[in-house]
């Protein structure tokens, strides 16, 4: 079979199924997401109202990358110029049609993103690398210098850009990662260390009181991911006497160990939702993955292991979560040639915010506990 043939099949094994997932008792219905053209397709981000945001292989022989959105369950290519000889993708969308995509080149200078309202047909280039947007259609981002000797992340509202300045002692090399509804954003910085020419990364986030570190699990990097509108922050940090890295979660100050699921050795936190809801990669000693979990509560579900698909199709990661519980993700077909983007949606109701509360309580308890056996 060639190429093209198995292209074109595969495009005919798109559509919408469904399939069950064992999850604390509840299952998830699987729609595949249809890029345009059919062919390969991968996902970036997913919004409030389950619209997908990603990128697709315009044909099998295309090297690059083209972006792409679902909304409203219709495939779109949002509008806009590309660099025709570089890959783009759409790195995140809102509940109300605006969409983020960049050219993923390594030449970030000057106008390298796009803001596309799909209601009005009409976009805006932006600099750098435009990472994320929350309902208000606020942006955060990412701007660098020629050569990306420095970077600096941003906000941009409404055509206004505001750089959000360095972490005390830092490098000028700051990246924004997720801005939530109340304009808080969150990245990585570097900051100098003894002995060390590139510094360490630092996760930081940045509100109200300006620029904070947010320190480490007792070892020398961090980088936060993830902020959802109660402030807890998500992200990972190596922990002190290994090279490995724990997912974690910070707020009122204090950052909590979220630890390893059972056969790994380091995991990292990609998102979280307003539920508590925390997606977590996770590897063995070697660096391979054991798969993508949904944490909440203290317990691990394993998405890579649980997840069949129809004809041998198998569960690769999971990106992004919302408020619903829907989770962007990815899938390979029998041989791993080709991947495609589709969306789990949880068949019951997806707990309120109270239960991430309740967990913070817990987490804060049993650190008490700690430091009172110590």
């Amino acid at each position: 079979m060639t190429d093209m043939a198995k292209w074109l099949r595969g495009v005919s094994l798109a559509g919408l199924c469904s399939v069950a997932l064992c999850a604390q008792g509840a299952s998830y219905d699987v729609v595949v997401i249809q890029p345009p053209l059919g062919g390969s397709s991968g996902v970036r981000a997913i919004s409030e109202s389950g619209d997908i945001a990603g990128y697709y292989y315009e044909a099998p022989s295309n090297y690059y990358t083209r972006q792409f959105a679902a909304i409203g369950g219709q495939s779109i290519v949002p509008m806009g110029w590309v660099n025709t000889s570089s890959s783009s993708a759409a790195l995140d969308v809102n509940a109300n049609g605006q969409v983020l995509w960049a050219n993923l080149s390594w030449d970030y200078n000057g106008p390298n993103s796009v803001l596309y309202n799909s209601q009005s047909n009409s976009y805006t280039t932006l600099p750098g690398l435009a990472r994320s947007i929350n309902e208000a259609g606020v942006v955060a981002g990412t701007s660098f210098t020629p050569g990306r000797v420095h970077s600096a992340a941003y906000v941009y509202s409404q055509g206004n850009l505001v750089t959000l300045g360095d972490l005390d002692g830092g490098l000028q090399q700051v990246s924004a990662a997720s801005i939530n509804n109340h304009g808080t954003v969150v990245g990585v910085a570097r900051i100098a260390a003894d002995g060390l020419i590139d510094g360490v990364a630092r996760a930081y986030v940045y509100d109200a009181q300006g620029m904070t570190n947010l320190g480490t699990l007792g070892g020398l990097a961090s980088g936060a991911t993830d902020v959802n509108d109660a402030g807890l922050i998500v992200g990972s940090s190596t922990v002190a006497g290994t090279e490995a890295s724990h997912a974690f979660m910070y707020q009122g100050g204090q950052m909590f160990d979220l630890g390893v699921p059972e056969g790994a050795s380091s995991s990292w936190a990609i998102a979280v939702n307003n539920a508590g809801q925390i997606l977590v990669g996770a590897s063995d000693t070697t660096g391979q993955s054991v798969g993508t979990f949904v944490y909440q509560n203290g317990q691990w579900v394993n998405l890579s292991n649980e997840v069949t698909l129809l004809d041998g199709w198998r569960f690769s990661q999971a990106v992004d979560i919302n408020d619903k519980g829907q989770i962007a993700a990815e899938a390979f077909n029998p041989d791993g040639w080709r991947a495609q983007a589709w969306r789990l949606g949880p068949s019951t109701a997806v707990p309120g915010p109270a239960a991430g509360a309740w967990m913070l309580v817990g987490l804060s308890m049993l650190s008490w506990v700690r430091r009172a056996r110590a």
